[in-house]
This record gives C-alpha cells, sequence and structure tokens, in this order.
C-alpha cells in the first residue's frame, strides 16, 4: 500500500473512531479535549520533537532551556486548565483534604527547589508535572467522571496507537530510529525511543483489559458486542506494537498487571489482595537472595545483567550522591557538571539522562525524604484500590492492577518524573473530587 494511501486510511479511521465516541458520551464537554491533548504530548513526543519530525526547522534548545515552543504549549495549557477548573468552582479545601498524600508529595517537591544548584530550571519542571492533576481535576468535574476518564483514554488510544502502527510501517524516518550505542534499528511509533513506546502501548493493552472485563459484567446488547470488539481489537493492536517495540521491561509490567486484574476480578479474592503482594515481596526477596533468580530472569529475557541492567549506571549514580537525606533538588541531578562528568566516560557512551530505576531517580533527586513521600502516595494508591474493590467500585480493579505494574515497571526506568505517561496515569489512579470514579452506570 502506497503511504500516501495508508496517512488518508489511518487518518479517516480516527476520525470515523472519535466521531463514534463523541456519540456515544454525548455528555462529555468540549473542554475534554484539553487533557486529551495533554496525554497525547505525554504518550508521545513533545509538540517541537513533532515539529522536528515533520521536516519543520524548530530548535529544540539546550536540556537546561528545553525549548521555547514546548514551554509556551505547556502554560497555555496549564493557565487553559486553571481557567476551567476557576470557571467550575473547584472546592480547594475538599481537593487538599482527600488528597493530603498527594498534596504533601507535591509540597515536598516544591520545597526541593530550593536547594536545587538550578532553581529556575527546577521551579519550570515544577509547574509542569502541576499540569498533572490539573489535567485530571478537568476530566473528574465533568457531570459523568467514570465516562470522561474512559472516553479520555479510549480516544487517545484510537489515534496514538493507529499512527504508531502507520508510522512503523510506513513512515520509518518518523517511526524508527537506531540505538545509539549499538546501531541497531528500535521502533519508536509516536515517541522518541522504544521504552517510551513499550510504556504507551503496557498502559493502553492494561486499559483495555480491564475495559473487556468490566464489559463482560454489563448487559449484552448489538452495542455491547461492538464495544467488546473494538476494546478486543485494539488491546491486540497495543499488544502487538508492545512486542514489536522489544521492551522487556514493559512487557513484565503488562504481565504483572493482568495477573493483578484476574485476580482481583472476583469480589471474593479481592480484600486479600493485600496479602497477596505482601507474600509475593517476601517470597521474591527469599528467592532471590538464595538463587538469583534476578540474573537468571535476564538471561532468560536476553538481557545482559550489567549493561541492560543498568547496574554499572547505578553503582556510579550511589557514588556521587552527595546528600542522602534531601538528594540534589527537585528534577535537577541531570543537569550541569553531574551529567557532562557521566558522558566524559568511554562505559556511558550511551548518554543517559535517568537513572534507569524511578527509586533511584526519586533517591537522587529528593534523597531517603523523597522516597518517603513517594512511598507514602504509593501506598494511599493501594488504599484507595483497595477500598475500591471491597465495594465492587469497578475502577478498583484499575487502580490496583496499574500501581503494581508501575511498581515493577520502575525497578528497571524511572517513570517517577515530570510528563512521563506512567507518572501521568498515576495522577488519574490518585487523585480524588467529589464521589470516588464509577463505572457502573450504564455507559458502553
Amino acid at each position: 500500500m502506497p503511504p500516501f494511501l495508508a496517512l488518508i486510511l489511518t487518518f479517516g479511521g480516527i476520525f470515523v473512531l472519535l466521531r463514534r465516541d463523541l456519540r456515544l458520551e454525548p455528555y462529555t464537554s468540549r473542554a475534554q479535549w484539553l487533557p486529551l491533548f495533554w496525554l497525547f504530548i505525554s504518550a508521545s513526543r513533545f509538540v517541537s520533537e513533532w515539529l522536528v519530525a515533520l521536516g519543520f526547522p524548530v530548535g529544540s534548545g539546550s536540556i537546561e532551556d528545553g525549548s521555547p515552543i514546548d514551554r509556551l504549549v505547556y502554560i497555555a495549557m496549564i493557565v487553559g486548565g486553571v481557567v476551567i477548573l476557576n470557571r467550575r468552582q473547584v472546592n480547594l479545601n475538599d481537593l487538599f483534604r482527600k488528597n493530603r498524600y498527594l498534596v504533601a508529595f507535591l509540597a515536598y517537591c516544591l520545597l526541593a527547589v530550593v536547594w536545587s544548584d538550578h532553581p529556575f530550571i527546577s521551579l519550570k519542571r515544577w509547574i509542569k508535572v502541576l499540569g498533572h492533576p490539573i489535567m485530571v481535576l478537568v476530566v473528574l468535574t465533568e457531570p459523568d467522571p467514570g465516562a470522561a476518564v474512559r472516553s479520555l483514554f479510549r480516544r487517545s488510544a484510537f489515534i496514538i496507537l493507529p499512527l504508531s502502527v502507520l508510522m512503523i510501517k510506513y513512515y520509518p524516518e518518523i517511526g524508527r530510529a537506531y540505538e545509539a550505542w549499538s546501531g541497531d534499528v528500535m521502533l519508536t511509533g509516536v515517541t522518541t525511543n522504544k521504552n517510551l513506546l513499550g510504556a504507551t502501548c503496557y498502559l493502553f493493552a492494561l486499559f483495555f483489559a480491564w475495559d473487556l472485563l468490566r464489559q463482560f459484567k454489563e448487559p449484552k446488547s448489538l452495542e455491547w458486542k461492538n464495544e467488546v470488539r473494538l476494546s478486543g481489537a485494539f488491546f491486540l493492536i497495543a499488544f502487538w506494537v508492545l512486542l514489536q517495540s522489544n521492551s522487556k521491561t514493559s512487557f513484565v509490567a503488562l504481565m504483572v498487571g493482568m495477573a493483578v486484574l484476574w485476580f482481583v476480578n472476583s469480589p471474593s479474592r479481592a480484600p486479600k489482595v493485600g496479602v497477596l503482594i505482601l507474600s509475593s515481596l517476601v517470597f521474591v526477596v527469599v528467592v532471590q537472595g538464595v538463587f538469583d533468580v534476578y540474573g537468571l530472569a535476564l538471561s532468560l529475557l536476553g538481557k545482559d545483567a550489567t549493561l541492560t541492567d543498568r547496574t554499572i549506571l547505578w553503582e556510579q549514580l550511589f557514588e556521587m550522591v552527595e546528600d542522602p537525606l534531601l538528594g540534589v533538588g527537585f528534577e535537577s541531578f541531570w543537569l550541569g557538571e553531574r551529567v557532562e562528568f557521566l558522558w566524559s566516560q568511554e562505559r556511558f557512551a550511551f548518554r543517559p539522562n535517568q537513572a534507569h530505576n524511578g527509586y533511584l531517580e526519586t533517591y537522587l533527586n529528593l534523597g531517603a525524604l523523597g522516597l518517603l513521600f513517594l512511598g507514602a502516595l504509593l501506598f494511599s494508591i493501594y488504599r484507595k484500590a483497595k477500598a475500591n474493590l471491597i465495594i465492587e467500585n469497578r475502577f478498583g480493579a484499575f487502580q490496583m492492577a496499574f500501581l503494581v505494574s508501575a511498581v515493577t515497571y520502575n525497578w528497571t526506568e524511572a517513570a517517577f518524573k515530570t510528563v512521563h505517561f506512567v507518572f501521568l496515569v498515576l495522577y488519574f489512579v490518585t487523585v480524588d473530587y467529589r464521589e470516588n470514579v464509577e463505572f457502573d452506570q450504564g455507559h458502553v
């Protein structure tokens, strides 16, 4: 098929799917396009990177300052979100009361700007992160929050997954790249590297797996059959692209998430999920200490236990820690002399810009106190998810599956940072406003 014809068919299909979703969810307002655009950027690439990929001569800016175009886009979206929430008269007292662990985490991150050696850059990145809860609130203040959340993820998948397939197969100059240290071809789709593509696909696949389980409990009808087929088709597309991306971490995270979905799908097993997670952690620690299962698993997955596992990088990063309690400041470690020192070493010729471990990344930037706040936030998500499971709110299953899979994902990738798609979804399963998100309102 000629690339131009594939392009026309892809955009035509996206238009049909979006139009169909708008017809099925007529109660979502036009304000939903703002968080949809935010999600699209978080799951793909910055606006400046899209412009460069499409052939426009746009400067990308420095690592410290970023692109002026991206800065303008993010400011405009955040201001737009604030205006929407102001018109909807969001109750801040109620918001802070229901989300005190998230507020504490964000407040500590803001405080960590003070001791950063690049405070202005750190503050700009904190403001960008603040856009996540703002966009989530734009969705949750819709008349039907459950339908709005589900519609947002569906619409974003209807755009991102077909575009990724299109770019991988017909526009390789955009959808493919080369590994910096091996020269091998890697599939990137709408993102900029295979790991980001893998993360995007794993999250969409997990969402559609949960959506299918949810739909199987709905009343059967012709519309129901069409919805099941559509969700099943997009689960397969996401899974296929995930396999093509060769992102082992994302694949393992998806398998873990789907296992949790299966376990909590039964109301009788749901209250026991905490015992399952705790016993699994104890089992893994004991077996790892005796048999080195981690190294064996890496070899079975085709990974090298040193370079691909990033253990050499981790050892170096631990040696560079100056303040174990507070870290170097919010989103500040990979700036200035530290990154120049790392990139000057031959063993780090691949020029890392993250720790490839979300907990180590948090430790470097926010110290042990930051890890404590992050742990409290994750535990609050667990409590909310378990409470929803007990009252048979079906969103609890997705909350729990995402939580366990994200904790797994961050063992070899750093996703608790800035505009990473995993970090954005974390806010969707964390933020509470008014009533809990519910999906039992007849919307299919």
